[in-house]
């Protein structure tokens, strides 16, 4: 009866929902990499952060929409971090889902300046953007690069693109690491435009971003040379249970740094092939079990045609 009563309490106290707030500019602000952080708006020249009001609590359909906003793919399954409770600029609510960009925001939602003092999922809309995607190749872990670089998703041209840039490009996917790469366009050029300065890593980055970039944009140069990246996926294992042989056990994913598990149907032919993965040969069989604790991240319903080596490259998604 108290949470119902101080929820209706707040309803009839707060001031109307507003349309037509100016906002003048976003942001992604707080974090090293570029492409994650806590959205920040510019209304009358001050700058502060974005509330939002959403059923789906920490994922929701309009994150997708700030991603492409800044010239990213989608926002990815890592959760974003922290940022606290800073002053917002304002809140969120009611937006629809056909929205096309961040710019129709003040006219399309319901906003209202500053925090109101929600208790019902009322959240700093942050996000983790995946930067990067692999197209047109045999499987998730190789093919044509896709960079989102400074506000614009393009091809990246491959005059100075050396393994260490490749090894960058696989790790921020969440893969191990890099197992080739080719910059004679091996799968085809794409329609999105030409990304021509030279891109230098150590290495060591967490984004093609964070590498050196130099030189201009040369309009002159021909897609011939296009990057391509075959990435080195990552590992499954066995969790074993007291008692059991090496060659049993629940089967969990580790990607980007996160456990996951594996649930739903499994087939004969997904078993044998996680059992390949590995190295115990195409055979086995799964059951259902319980790990005993629950893992955030999982992927559902996993389909393998029998010829995978890597997990990646068999059907279904990373969800939290």
């Amino acid at each position: 009866m108290l949470r119902y009563y101080l929820s209706l309490l707040w309803i009839v106290s707060v001031s109307p929902w507003t349309h037509g707030l100016i906002v003048e500019d976003f942001r992604l602000s707080g974090s090293i990499v570029p492409s994650e952080g806590l959205l920040e708006a510019k209304v009358n020249d001050t700058w502060g952060a974005v509330r939002y009001i959403s059923r789906y609590n920490f994922r929701d359909p309009l994150d997708d929409l700030v991603c492409r906003t800044f010239g990213y793919v989608n926002e990815s399954v890592m959760q974003p971090q922290d940022f606290g409770t800073p002053n917002a600029a304002f809140t969120i609510r009611r937006c629809p889902v056909d929205m096309m960009s961040l710019q129709v925001l003040n006219t399309s939602c319901e906003l209202q300046a500053g925090n109101p003092q929600s208790d019902y999922d009322n959240i700093f809309k942050t996000v983790n953007c995946q930067a990067l995607q692999l197209v047109d190749g045999p499987s998730p872990l190789e093919g044509r690069l896709e960079a989102g670089l400074f506000g614009q998703l393009q091809v990246v041209y491959g005059r100075t693109f050396d393994e260490k840039a490749a090894n960058v490009t696989c790790t921020s996917l969440g893969y191990r690491g890099v197992r080739s790469y080719n910059t004679s366009t091996h799968y085809g050029a794409g329609k999105l435009p030409l990304y021509t300065r030279n891109i230098q890593c150590t290495g060591t980055e967490l984004s093609l971003e964070q590498c050196y970039h130099s030189g201009d944009y040369a309009a002159s140069r021909t897609p011939a040379n296009v990057v391509s990246v075959a990435c080195d996926g990552g590992p499954i294992k066995l969790e074993q249970i007291k008692g059991n042989r090496s060659y049993e056990g629940i089967l969990v994913g580790y990607h980007d740094n996160i456990l996951y598990d594996f649930v739903g149907n499994v087939s004969e032919t997904t078993a044998k092939t996680m059992c390949s993965i590995l190295g115990f040969g195409h055979v086995g069989f799964s059951s259902r079990a319980h790990p005993g604790k629950n893992l955030y991240y999982y992927k559902q319903d996993v389909n393998c045609n029998g010829h995978e080596k890597y997990i990646e490259e068999c059907q279904g998604e990373l969800q939290y």
